[in-house]
């Protein structure tokens, strides 16, 4: 070893524990090394002598029991031991003690007093709400049976499973004994939409039986935790409810039903759409403040007034107290202020340009964003195509999620509370369509075969004439109903194709060639012969001397002579919005 100088870099690089080593042959060390493993036995803990890399670095194994590399990240602080090891999985740091709390929420930054403060002081937030609430109010829904594995349709046919949801739906018209199903589902919208929190207790009849799904203010209701930070499972309580600071009961998992939509791992409570945005409520709740100040009271006059150049500050404010004990009279509100001489012509201070701008449409833009509601209610008037086009994907962004989550809650109650394993809720949107988007909708499905006219009547209380399913644009007709496209794929045909325009103009028989079994059907008395009256060829088909005999041209030419035969009440009018063309 060389010998030491001084205390200078150069010198103490060239004694470093690496530039010594870097002296040493790999040979020698390797010997040393197992001549020392032959000592002490094969499993000490000596490392192996290090060897230079050559193309690139042999890949190394980590291990905490035994250090792999000069100054290697250490050994990990060994776990407290724990009996069963009760903290694997440990879902979050709670807080020692959180079980203890005796007001929901405590730990939170946000109360619960203060979400539903908010919710009910900010104009905008409440709109929103309301907005959503009506929504769901005014949304479809019904029980149905479950399309079993390896099926693609639901079993319709089975009376009796049609029997117990048609049972099951009758009970849930009031779900809990008392509301009906829209202040039902409104309320707890309410709760989910303020504190996302929804509490619902499953009430039984004295021998078990399933009684109601009671609503229970999420307020009231603190999440418990096992050692590991989620849960209890049954038996153990699971919620306990807390009235003015003391605990009054005790649930387990099957007893009360807790949701929430917006659940963050490291808490135990959710984050509803109003917590989203507390600091902007805030803001707009100031906004809105002021704004009513300025009708009230306020600090800046809408004018001044000037006075005579000779009056002394002491008259100048005895006249402004008989000035404002007059203006304090019901209907004068505005206020002027006595100023001395000089200021010329009264000041119009007038703040009206102020009080609404920019600001205010932000507002509600931050708000109807956290809500997936369209803001062109709150702001600057926007193409109509544009505002329509943001309404429907406001629509689905916003009420898709809260209706998936709600449908799987609806989903274990009716499988574990009400136990009707096989039955699930079903929503149906064409209550919010419109009287146009329902027809457009039932000829889109008509014309596809998916549904019939006799559907589509049964829909408005009308009678069925019986009429099948039918494709729209096949055949001579214009239309195939489902069994004849069946048939030819079956036996390999091909399909006939759509038929031309009618052509009214140049006497078209729609009728003509028409299946006696199909004219029978819609009560229309067959053709008869050609030439004959009434007949389907020259001379005038159904009796009206129309044209020559011809292939019907398209399912509205059927529908115009099915209004001239004066056919059942309906069918007519269905068949030419079907035809269109």
């Amino acid at each position: 070893m060389d010998k030491q100088v001084g205390p200078t870099s150069a010198v103490q690089t060239r004694n470093s524990p690496l530039a010594v080593m870097s002296k040493i042959p790999s040979g020698f060390i390797a010997a040393a090394t197992r001549g020392l493993r032959s000592v002490f036995g094969p499993n000490s803990t000596i490392r192996d002598a290090p060897q230079r890399p050559v193309s690139a670095p042999q890949a190394v194994e980590p291990t905490f029991d035994q250090p792999y590399a000069w100054m290697d990240p250490g050994k990990p602080v060994r776990p407290i031991p724990m009996p069963n090891n009760d903290l694997v999985g440990l879902r979050f740091a709670y807080q020692p003690g959180v079980n203890n709390l005796q007001q929901g929420r405590s730990l939170e930054g946000v109360t619960f007093e203060t979400l539903r403060n908010l919710a009910e002081n900010f104009d905008l937030l409440r709109l929103a709400i309301q907005t959503r609430k009506d929504q769901l109010r005014k949304l479809g829904w019904s029980i149905q049976p479950k399309v079993k594995p390896g099926e693609r349709r639901r079993p319709v046919k089975d009376e009796k499973l049609i029997a117990r949801c048609t049972a099951l739906q009758e009970c849930m018209l009031r779900p809990d004994g008392d509301l009906t199903w829209d202040q039902w589902i409104s309320a707890i919208a309410d709760d989910a939409f303020v504190l996302d929190g929804v509490c619902l207790y499953r009430r039984r009849h004295p021998d078990g039986r399933p009684y109601a799904l009671e609503i229970i203010d999420p307020a009231t209701i603190q999440p418990l935790l096992d050692v590991t930070g989620r849960k209890p499972l049954h038996p153990s309580p699971a919620y306990v409810q807390i009235r003015n600071g003391t605990v009054v009961n005790h649930y387990t998992r099957n007893e009360l039903t807790y949701w929430a939509r917006n659940v963050r791992s490291n808490k135990i409570y959710g984050m509803s759409e109003v917590e989203q945005v507390v600091r902007t409520a805030t803001l707009g709740i100031a906004r809105v403040t002021k704004q009513v100040g300025h009708y009230s009271e306020g600090n800046i006059p809408d004018m001044l007034l000037s006075t005579p150049q000779n009056w002394t500050p002491q008259q100048i404010r005895d006249f402004q107290g008989i000035f404002d004990q007059l203006m304090s009279m019901p209907g004068s509100k505005r206020r002027g202020w006595f100023v001395p001489a000089g200021t010329g012509q009264p000041i119009m201070l007038n703040q009206e340009a102020q009080l609404f701008g920019p600001f205010d449409e932000w507002l509600a833009r931050i708000i109807c964003y956290a809500f997936s509601l369209p803001p062109f209610p709150f702001v600057k008037e926007t193409n109509r195509a544009t505002a329509e086009t943001q309404y429907d994907a406001a629509m689905a962004e916003g009420l898709g999620p809260f209706l998936t989550g709600f449908k799987n809650i609806m989903d274990i109650e009716i499988r574990e509370f009400w136990e009707e394993d096989g039955l699930e809720l079903v929503w149906d949107d064409s209550e919010n369509l419109s009287a146009a988007e329902k027809t457009a909708r039932e000829q889109s499905d008509m014309r596809s075969g998916i549904i019939s006219i006799d559907d589509i009547r049964a829909q408005r209380g009308l009678d069925p004439v019986g009429l099948p399913p039918m494709i729209f644009g096949l055949g001579p007709m214009g239309f195939m109903t489902l069994d004849q496209v069946k048939q030819a794929i079956d036996v390999g045909t091909n399909l006939p194709p759509a038929p031309m325009a009618f052509d009214a103009a140049a006497g078209d028989d729609p009728l003509a060639g028409a299946p006696p079994e199909l004219l029978a059907q819609l009560g229309i008395q067959s053709p008869a012969a050609p030439g004959q009256a009434g007949g389907a060829g020259p001379g005038g088909p159904m009796g009206n001397g129309a044209g020559p005999r011809g292939p019907a041209r398209s399912m509205g030419a059927l529908g115009a002579a099915l209004s001239r035969t004066k056919p059942v009440p309906g069918v007519s009018e269905l068949l030419q919005r079907a035809g269109g063309y």
